[in-house]
């Protein structure tokens, strides 16, 4: 769980950062398709670096658990599942 939600918050790190999502994918040895998703999931969820940068791990997880589930949903935490 913890390395899915680091991928997510460089992604948004990266892309924050000016890189394209070709740049991004390189960098963190993902597919362009991948980052596509974890952006457009984000967005969705509304979760931008900037918010994700001023979150704790922890608050991350608990206060984000929609976000998270909407980011990875594959890697949801099955005690979150239906709650």
């Amino acid at each position: 769980e913890r390395l899915i939600m680091r991928k997510i918050r460089e992604v948004l790190r990266l892309t924050d950062s000016g890189r394209s999502t070709r740049q991004v994918a390189a960098a963190l040895g993902i597919s362009g398709g991948a980052v596509a998703g974890y952006l457009q999931r984000a967005r969705a969820a509304d979760m931008t670096w900037a918010r994700a940068s001023t979150m704790t791990w922890c608050k991350f997880d608990v206060q984000g658990k929609t976000a998270f589930h909407q980011l990875s949903p594959r890697a949801m935490p099955e005690r979150w599942v239906g709650g």
